[in-house]
Order: structure tokens, then sequence, then C-alpha cells
């Protein structure tokens, strides 16, 4: 006999999964397609990445007839640790199994998915929102309480520019609380009159104000805006999501994991960020 088995289907099945998640990542991540993705770099047995950054070098005027003072510069490293390893861990009995009328395998595949997402988003905004509190204070107060406005982002704008903060690749993330306020602002340019072509959209964008994509998620805190640059954070995945299962006989019953592992790390001391809310801190 030549019977089809779960033997010859497994490679199928495990693409399925596979294309299962990568679609809900691309589908509902946000966050994380906003910062620096250092992943390719994430190989077996690396447990840290190091991001150098320097001081600046300082031009003199050149005095005819005398020799120059060398200048240098200074390097340190942030160093991002792959130390982040999340996992859920599901046992269904066949029981149960037997007698749902909907498919639980898949229901924990989603669920799993979630939940992991959810873990790496909120880790990602933890670390966008650890900005600089040494002067210049990047962590400052809505000019109204639990109200986003124009000057919020221009105050936002200038301490990046004062920072050196690139012009380019500049984002603001937000609550769906402000959502509504700022889409109300002036000189705002709503993403379907920009996206596609050379600008494609990212999940959850929903337009652009003086030089930030807006981004909106329920991973920021309410009455809180975010506005950085792409480099404010790092993360770099060791371990993609992986799923699998394996029969548990004791307890005539199937276990279920899904697991990650990777890192997030804010760069340059939190000056390439803001964090906007009521407190300022």
């Amino acid at each position: 006999m030549a019977n089809i088995a779960t033997t010859q289907t497994t490679d199928v099945a495990q693409v399925i999964v596979s294309q299962f998640v990568q679609q809900y990542l691309t589908q509902n991540a946000i966050l994380v397609n906003t910062i620096t993705d250092r992943s390719s770099e994430a190989m077996p047995g690396v447990k840290t990445i190091d991001f150098g950054r320097r001081t600046a070098l300082s031009a003199v005027t050149k005095a005819a007839n005398t020799p120059m003072t060398s200048t240098n510069f200074t390097w340190s490293v942030d160093a991002l640790n792959l130390d982040k390893h999340e996992a859920v861990y599901t046992v269904l009995e066949d029981y149960a199994n037997i007698e749902s009328a909907i498919s639980q395998e898949g229901a924990i595949l989603q669920s799993s998915t979630e939940a992991l997402l959810e873990a790496l988003e909120a880790a990602i905004y933890t670390s966008l929102a650890a900005t600089i509190a040494a002067a210049p204070d990047h962590r400052v107060k809505f000019k109204t309480q639990d109200t986003i406005s124009l000057a919020d982002i221009l105050n936002a704008r200038k301490l990046l520019n004062k920072a050196n903060v690139p012009l380019m690749d500049r984002w603001m993330a937000i609550n769906p609380d402000q959502e509504e306020q700022v889409l109300a602002l002036t000189n705002f340019t709503h993403a379907e009159k920009y996206g596609g072509g050379n600008m494609p959209l990212v999940n959850g964008e929903v337009g652009r104000i003086y030089g930030f994509r807006v981004v909106v998620t329920n991973n920021v805190t309410a009455s809180t805006a975010l506005c950085y640059h792409r480099s404010h954070v790092a993360y770099a995945r060791q371990l993609a999501l992986r799923f699998e299962n394996q029969r548990k006989l004791s307890e005539a019953a199937t276990e279920y994991l899904m697991q990650q592992k990777y890192g997030v790390k804010t760069l340059d001391q939190g000056k390439r960020g803001v964090l906007i809310n009521n407190t300022g801190a």
C-alpha cells in the first residue's frame, strides 16, 4: 500500500503555518516596521549586536605657514542584547478537541501568533518611549491636556533638529484616542494621497505631517505621542516565530508551542526620539 499519511504532508503543513504567520505579521505588525531591523546579523551563536556611535571631528581654519593641530573623535557602543525569549505553550486534550465544532488547532495557532506579536510590539514601544530626560529634555508635556496639537509636533521636530537627527525617515506613533485629533490638524496629508509608488505604506499609517509619517496603534499608551527617527530604536529577531506540536500520550493530548527570540535597544541615549504626554515623564 502507498497511502498518503501525515508523513507525506508534513512539509506542506509547515509551509501553510509559515505562510499564515508571515501573512499575520504583514497585516498586523506596526511599530516594528518603523525602526531599524538588524535581524540579518542575529545568526546562531550571536548574543549581542553592537551599534557604534562617535563624537564629531572639528573643522579649523588653516593659517599660512602654521601647522594644524590634529583632532579626533571617540567611539562608544550601544549593545543590542538578544535576550528576549518568549513562548506560548498550550495542551489540547483529545476529548475537548473531538467535542469542539471549531478547529482548535487553528485557533491556537492564531492566538499564539497574536500574543507573541503583541509582546514584541510592547517591547518596541517601551524602547521608543525611553527618550533622553537630561537637557535638552526629550520628554515633554502636551500643550493642552490629552490633546496633540501642531505646536506639540513642531516642538518635537525642533528637538530632533537640534539633536541633528536626519530629516528623512521620521515617524510619529499615536494611540487611537489621538488619531481623530491628528486627522483634523492643518497641514495633515492623508496617506491615500501619497501612498504607493516610491513610498509604500506600512501597517497603521494614516498620513504625514511636518515630515513625520503617522502610524496608529493600541500599543501606544493613551494620551501619548512618540516622534522619532527610524534609528531611534533597533531590534533583531534571532528566532522567527516557530510553531511546533507533538503528542502527549500520558494525557491523551497534543502539546503546542510557539516561540520567538529577539532583542530591542534604544540607541544614541534616546536623543533620536521625543515622548509627548500629560506628565512629561
